[in-house]
Parts: structure tokens; C-alpha cells; sequence
């Protein structure tokens, strides 16, 4: 098949060319991570660019349809990685973006948990980490990349998440996340990231009253095409990218990130999407996949 409109653009496949030598693929991996969903490559030719969307576990959150059924669908997941779920520890996303990014210790958060199924934490927080190994993250992004790390550090291994919708992007939440791991004594050059996929440009296209550069300065690259038509903003937004390029700013390697280059957000991709739920008029259903790590036995 040509190029087409199903192919990386240029700045993702420079992603993925550097992805070929990240520690992900050449090292012996410290922790793994686990998506409920992977991307469904299409053939436009033969199916049509919507025929081969599918929802490969289901729905992974009470919030957007039955508790019963998300739960069941979360123990499935669980049970086929061989994972405990009872050791599964789930973000509450703290959805305030003009606050600091709030930073929470999972070994010592009193976890809401029945003992049978994975456990949602009690205290809001888009940054969490664990020393335990038999701890799991997790977190039910949809269109927001998530950062997974481990580093050696005076206490030991750490495994640590960071959710970055793009508010929290454009609002420093990256600068903020290297804050906090020097605030855990981490080892930046022991660093070892896993970038999770997120909404592109090319299908995450948003609008507001305000330039978003004017309200979100120093975040080149954010936002993409901002247009003003008819007293409104229209622009698209290209969080996974930025992310990618701001972990760069901050010191990191391209040997030490691999980063999943799926977009989310497009019709044919396969993942939860609330943005094309969204614009999808009622023909969507906003769920959620899920998204773990944990480290491996031998980390501690």
C-alpha cells in the first residue's frame, strides 16, 4: 500500500526509528507493561477504514457503563496476564491542572479495595509510585499518554506513573514529574520509560475562546494549526509528540524511552477514545481501556 492517510507522520516515525534502539527492545526489561487493547491495522482497500475497530477486552471503567461488567472485564484481563489482581493499584486522576502535580505513595495509601478485585486509590493524584514488586499501576487513560518508569534509588528499585492529559502537559505536569523524581532520590541515568499511546493531531481536533499559546505559553508543538475562525480558536492537538520531545529537553536519552506511536484517537485504532466519542454524535461509547506495569520479580 502507498503512503496514506494511515501512515505515521513524519515526526512519529522519527519516534519510531529512535524507538529501535530503546532500552525496551535491547535491555532486559525492568518492568512490563500491559495495554487492554492494541492498535487494529486497517486495509482500507479490502474493509473500510471502521470495519476493523473492535474492543479486544472491553470496557474497563464503572464510570462509563456497569460496575459488575467493567469489574468482570478487569479480573479477565488480570487472570490472562497471570496477574494478582488484588496487588492492582488504580489511578483516581486528579483532574485539577492549575494546581502542581500531586505526587502519592502507593504503599502507603489507604487503597479502596473488596480484597477480590484490583483496588482504586483513595486520594487523587496524576504522579504515583511503588518500592513494592508485587505492587501493579494502573491506570484508564483513553486519549492521555501515560509515562511508566522505574530507576534505581537510595531505597531501592521505584516503579512510577505519570497521567498527562493534555491540560497537565501544557501546564508544566512534565518539568513537574522530573521535580518528583528528584524528590525520590531516583538515578536519572537508571531511568527507563515506556510512553503510552495518546491522541494525535491529525484526529484530536479541539476549539476555545483563547490562542492557546497565549494561555499555555512555552509549550511549542502542543497544539498545531491554530486558526481563528468566526471568533473561535480552532486548532488540534499533538500531546504524545510533546511529551516525547519534552522527556528529551529534560535530559533523557532516546535509548532510555520507548514510546508506543498508536494514535488513540483515530477512527481505526482500535482503543477507548473519549474525543472521538465525542464527536462521534451518540455513535461512540465513552469506556476505558486499562493500562498496567509492574515491575519484574528481580526488581526490588
Amino acid at each position: 500500500m502507498n503512503k496514506s492517510e494511515f501512515s505515521a507522520p513524519e515526526r512519529y516515525e522519527k519516534i519510531e526509528h529512535y524507538n529501535e534502539t530503546s532500552w525496551y527492545f535491547t535491555e532486559e526489561r525492568t518492568f512490563e507493561a500491559y495495554m487492554s487493547v492494541g492498535t487494529v491495522k486497517p486495509s482500507v482497500r479490502k474493509f473500510g477504514e471502521h470495519a476493523l475497530r473492535r474492543t479486544l477486552a472491553g470496557n474497563m471503567s464503572p464510570i462509563y457503563g456497569p460496575e459488575e461488567e467493567a469489574f468482570d472485564n478487569m479480573s479477565r484481563f488480570h487472570e490472562e496476564l497471570g496477574l494478582d489482581q488484588t496487588k492492582t493499584r488504580i489511578l483516581l486522576p486528579q483532574r485539577q491542572y492549575d494546581i502542581p502535580l500531586q505526587m502519592l505513595n502507593v504503599d502507603k495509601d489507604p487503597a479502596i479495595s473488596d480484597g477480590v478485585h484490583p483496588a482504586i486509590l483513595s486520594e487523587r493524584a496524576d504522579f504515583l509510585y511503588t518500592y513494592d514488586n508485587e505492587i501493579a499501576l494502573a491506570a484508564r487513560p483513553a486519549d492521555c499518554p501515560i509515562v511508566l518508569a522505574t530507576a534505581d534509588t537510595p531505597k531501592g528499585n521505584i516503579l512510577m506513573l505519570t497521567h498527562l492529559a493534555w491540560q497537565g502537559a501544557a501546564n508544566g505536569f512534565i518539568g513537574q514529574m522530573f521535580e518528583h523524581y528528584e524528590e525520590l532520590s531516583v538515578d536519572k541515568t537508571s531511568l527507563r520509560l515506556y510512553v503510552t499511546p495518546g491522541g494525535q493531531a491529525e484526529s484530536f481536533p479541539y476549539k476555545s475562546d483563547q490562542n492557546p499559546y497565549e494561555k499555555y505559553p512555552d509549550t511549542h508543538g502542543l497544539f498545531v494549526d491554530v486558526t481563528l475562525i468566526d471568533d473561535k480558536y480552532s486548532y488540534s492537538i499533538d500531546t504524545p509528540n510533546f511529551v516525547y520531545n519534552e522527556l528529551l529537553k529534560n535530559g533523557l536519552t532516546p535509548e532510555q524511552i520507548y514510546a508506543n506511536t498508536s494514535n488513540t484517537s483515530r477512527a481505526d485504532s482500535g482503543y477507548s477514545s473519549h474525543g472521538r466519542a465525542m464527536r462521534s454524535g451518540g455513535e461512540e461509547t465513552n469506556i476505558r481501556d486499562i493500562i498496567i506495569a509492574k515491575m519484574n520479580d528481580d526488581q526490588a
